[in-house]
């Protein structure tokens, strides 16, 4: 009985397997080099005071120089992933701590002089 059981399961993958989405169709996309370059690798950003950054999520960046501050959407903010808490709305962002923007839904960050970030996974 088990075996039989286990026939119909590797039979039932098999076909499942077969009917995998064609490479290239709008179910399996290919994606480009340069977007995985831009997605994966890190770029130099520069904000002028008061300037605001939104991010999307799984954007991480880490502050270089100059003060910023978050933009959080209600009681919600950034991730500083070096001290591995969340800063919420107003909270300064601390120079070269590793932040991730946990939703894509207009937080970011407020410069508050002029600022160098370095940025990962920022599409703009």
């Amino acid at each position: 009985m088990t075996r039989r059981l286990l026939t119909i399961a590797l039979l039932l993958g098999l076909c499942a397997a077969g009917q995998a989405a064609e490479p290239g169709s709008k179910d399996d996309p290919i994606i480009t080099r340069s977007y995985l370059e831009n997605l994966h690798s890190w770029q130099v950003t520069n904000l002028q005071d008061g300037q605001t950054l939104s991010l999307d999520m799984g954007v991480t960046f880490v502050l270089r120089s100059g003060k910023a501050a978050v933009v959080g959407v209600g009681a919600e903010g950034l991730v500083d992933l070096t001290a591995g808490r969340e800063l919420k709305d107003g909270e300064k962002i601390v120079a070269n701590h590793l932040m991730l923007s946990p939703a894509s839904d207009r937080r970011g960050l407020r410069a508050q002089s002029s600022v160098v970030l370095l940025t990962r996974g920022l599409t703009r």
